[in-house]
């Protein structure tokens, strides 16, 4: 499953009323400001900004803005304290924590910015974008029930939060909690009908619980909707259709992975169990052997390695595979029972019985 996006937010200004035409004119300028940079005309905004801030040293907003160009500029130590000059400024300034709190995240300072999100939250604590990027922090420093907690607030104050009942979603199925993680990712596509990612983490939840029919429609939803083909799609796909004894349709999905990116292991992995199980024994090692490289700390491809070279009569080698899935991971049962049925048949001369890739 892909971390959510966050992006800065802004400040218009408000004018007060003494000095009001100066107030004012700077106020205007940073609302001009903002829409060139909405339009990605930013050394408009820049100059816009520097007018401003020339009339007006301390303005928060006029300094909060410049740290949202900086920003977006990639610039972010001077968006940072831009952010920071705001908020000496004007401390109750929404925006500036929540801009702080997003550009201390993108520097993985996630006590720093979970204290900036939290004060964002005490200032406007009825802001779904606000719970939403606590709880994105949340799930990405292993706090999940801290995640559900904060994705459910957003929701509560925004129904209609498309990525938040996604990633609440994630948060559920990666917790094991099945049905929920189903109704989440429902929602999202209630909310959003063209959820790429929602069709794609529902058609897991759809195999995991024995629908597979549904889950390939889901999957190939999933792929209709991409703006650009995705590796993960066309592996899962794979696998749906694989379990689904579609053979060919399974290796052709596999091969579609392979050429999106061919340095990704588990096709590789995938294609060659499945040649494997068909009896076409060239073709599979070379694919597994691909994907070993490639993924070297994977026990599963180990194994599927060791099966093939059982299966083609190479012992010893066989049992250097099935040792080192074990090695990699020791409570490994299905490459425990392969070595286990190896040396039984080494030390009964027997070659008949090889086990399948089951």
């Amino acid at each position: 499953m892909k971390n959510a996006e966050k992006k800065p937010s802004a400040s218009g200004g408000s004018g007060k009323s003494s000095a009001a035409a100066t107030n004012a004119e700077v106020d205007a300028l940073n609302r001009r400001a903002l829409q060139h940079m909405q339009a990605g005309r930013l050394a408009d905004a820049r100059q816009l900004l520097t007018d401003a801030l020339g009339m007006q040293p301390e303005k928060a907003e006029t300094l909060s803005n410049l740290g949202l160009l900086q920003a977006i500029e990639g610039h972010v130590d001077p968006a940072i304290d831009f952010y920071r000059r705001a908020i000496a400024a004007k401390p109750d300034l929404v925006e500036a924590h929540f801009n702080l709190a997003t550009a201390l995240y993108g520097q993985a300072q996630h006590a720093a910015a979970e204290a900036s999100w939290l004060k964002a939250k005490a200032l406007r604590p009825d802001n779904a974008e606000i719970h939403f990027s606590l709880a994105t922090l949340y799930r990405e420093t292993g706090r999940e029930s801290e995640a559900r907690q904060s994705y459910r607030q957003a929701i509560d104050l925004k129904p209609g939060y498309a990525q938040a009942h996604h990633d609440l979603g994630v948060v559920l199925l990666s917790g094991g909690s099945l049905e929920e993680a189903g109704q989440a990712f429902e929602k999202a596509i209630a909310c959003q009908p063209s959820y790429a990612s929602a069709f794609y983490n529902l058609s897991i939840v759809l195999k995991r619980d024995g629908r597979q029919a549904e889950a390939e429609t889901a999957q190939r939803k999933a792929i209709a909707l991409r703006p650009a083909p995705q590796v993960e799609d066309y592996n899962n796909l794979g696998i749906l259709l694989t379990e689904s004894k579609k053979t060919k349709e399974a290796e052709a999905a596999f091969r579609q992975a392979i050429a999106l990116d061919a340095e990704r292991g588990e096709p590789h992995g995938n294609l060659g169990n499945l040649l494997r199980d068909a009896g076409r024994y060239s073709e599979s090692e070379v694919a597994l052997r691909a994907a070993v490289r490639l993924m070297p700390e994977s026990a599963e491809l180990h194994d599927g390695l060791g099966l093939l070279l059982y299966q083609t009569g190479r012992f010893e080698a066989a049992e250097l595979a099935f040792r080192t899935a074990i090695t990699l991971r020791p409570d490994f049962e299905g490459a425990q029972s392969h070595l286990r049925a190896l040396q039984h048949d080494l030390n009964s001369g027997a070659d008949e019985q090889v086990p399948d890739g089951a």
